[in-house]
């Protein structure tokens, strides 16, 4: 798990940063169509809101629009046929995809700060968030039939997916400073290209 601070422009920067990733990690499908991420938001009130998209314009619209948290995941493409795991509240009519038996990276993105005015610059608004990431697996098998040597068997999305978020990691390490266990990163950055 991974907590950070940033702006905006920031949080934009490693979405966008994580999609090219993606491209140059993920192989093509059988269809020979690029490899890309699905984003799914992981609470909404409509179950018609719980369809995947192939880019993140969409959770980029809300975090520049809105100001409350918005927790999203991410999946592997080539992994779209594994079902969502979702379960209603019954108290708040609202539908939650659980991250980690439905295969997603957790991006959980919290309300907008208050904005800090600084002499000569435009003030940004920044976020608090976290990337987190549990290790999918292959179902149990029974210890009569288990492969030797004997443990667990990871699926082959989770190295693919552990590279994504380490990559991210990487990169708000390399921008930020580490605060109260969380990656702080400064506003007002020049864009990186990595």
């Amino acid at each position: 798990m991974i907590r950070f601070s940033a702006s905006e422009p920031e949080i934009t920067g490693l979405l966008r940063f994580l999609e090219r990733r993606a491209r140059r990690l993920i192989p093509m499908d059988k269809t020979g169509r690029a490899a890309s991420l699905l984003w799914l938001p992981l609470a909404t009130d409509n179950r018609d809101d719980l369809r995947p998209r192939r880019t993140s314009r969409s959770l980029l619209r809300l975090l520049r629009d809105a100001d409350d948290s918005l927790p999203w995941g991410v999946r592997l493409a080539t992994d779209a046929s594994h079902a969502y795991s979702t379960n209603r509240d019954t108290e708040t009519g609202r539908y939650h995809v659980e991250p980690e038996t439905s295969r997603l990276i957790l991006f959980a993105f919290g309300p907008v700060m208050p904005e800090e005015r600084k002499e000569g610059l435009a003030p940004e608004r920044r976020r608090e968030g976290i990337i987190e990431l549990r290790d999918w697996v292959e179902e149990e098998i029974p210890i009569a039939e288990a492969p030797s040597p004997k443990g667990v068997v990871f699926l082959p999305q989770t190295l693919v997916a552990r590279d994504l978020v380490e990559r991210c990691a990487r990169r708000l390490r390399r921008r930020g400073n580490l605060v109260d266990n969380r990656w702080h990163v400064p506003p007002h950055l020049p864009e990186d290209d990595e």
